[in-house]
């Protein structure tokens, strides 16, 4: 449910909708059982997108989005800073993997 109200809005269920997603969802999953050789690989691309997210990103944009204050105050700033910081391990924990992933015979 939560991927339908992110892609498609508050657009009223739709068994049409339901079962495209599902369909995606699960040829993705079924992709990657058979095509990735290690199950390390698969948790460290997930690990290092959704951790970052979590701790970082997230809390930093929910801030900036409920924050009544300028952008130019030391909370404000602080929040891109941690958003800059996030986006900046994610790249870097997920190119590490990436290059791992590649040199490993």
């Amino acid at each position: 449910k939560a991927m339908i109200l992110l892609l498609f809005g508050g657009r009223s269920f739709s068994w049409r909708i339901h079962i495209i997603s599902t369909l995606i969802i699960l040829s993705v999953v079924l992709m990657l059982a058979i095509f990735v050789p290690d199950i390390r690989t698969v948790f460290g691309i997930v690990g290092s997108t959704t951790s970052t997210c979590l701790l970082f990103i997230f809390p930093g944009i929910f801030y900036l989005k409920i924050s009544r204050s300028s952008l130019k105050s030391v909370d404000s700033v602080g929040a891109l800073l941690l958003v800059i910081f996030g986006v900046m391990m994610g790249v870097i924990s997920l190119s590490t993997i990436i290059i791992t992933w590649i040199m490993t015979p």
